[in-house]
């Protein structure tokens, strides 16, 4: 067997590894790692939580460490996590503004319906003001296919008020239009409009 693949098993039998993972499962509280250095740091992340049912939140002190830490959880659990990106300017300003707040938005809903996730956010990122649960909801159309609960009109005004741009065509998250009786919407967080 190759020298490298003696480094998984090796680090997987670690005593002090095996007794973080025992901690992590058993759901009692919050736990904190130092000291863990490189790629180490997201291996033991991975190995910790990948039969978690819990949402885990790995804290990078920069956004380009956050990118390279996802990259390396994601290898190393061999799924996907999700980035918690930071405004680099002021919220709302700056050229991917709107996709910035659109992830945000994204997560922070997934995280208000009691998803559970593995989220890497840089520290910037958690400085920065998000939306309660509550205002989540408050702020949450729910539309169904068929249903004709609201007019045009009504929805134009509801997307409007809530911080949607209007314009002739939706081109990007967070635009509304309107062709006659249909209304154009992309939500932030979505790939497509509606």
């Amino acid at each position: 067997m190759p020298h490298s693949m003696l480094v998984i098993p090796s680090i997987a039998s670690d005593a002090r590894l095996k007794r973080l993972k025992a901690l992590l499962a058993s759901g009692e509280g919050l736990i904190h790692i130092s000291g863990v250095l490189g790629a180490c740091a997201p291996l033991v992340t991975a190995y910790t939580i990948a039969s978690n049912k819990r949402t885990t939140l790995y804290i990078t002190a920069h956004p380009e460490q956050a990118d390279r830490a996802r990259d390396d959880i994601e290898l190393f659990m061999g799924s996907g996590c999700e980035i918690f990106p930071a405004w680099e300017s002021l919220p709302g300003e700056g050229a991917a503004a709107g996709e910035i707040q659109a992830e945000r938005l994204r997560l922070c809903s997934l995280l208000a319906g009691g998803a559970h996730a593995t989220i890497v956010a840089p520290i910037q990122a958690l400085m920065q003001p998000v939306p309660t649960p509550a205002e989540i909801q408050d702020n949450t159309l729910r539309l169904r296919e068929g249903a004709s609960v609201l007019t045009p009109d009504t929805l134009l005004a509801w997307a409007v008020d809530r911080g949607f741009t209007r314009l002739e065509m939706v081109e990007t998250p967070g635009d509304v239009a309107r062709r006659g009786e249909i209304v154009d919407l992309f939500v932030p967080g979505d790939d497509a409009p509606l």
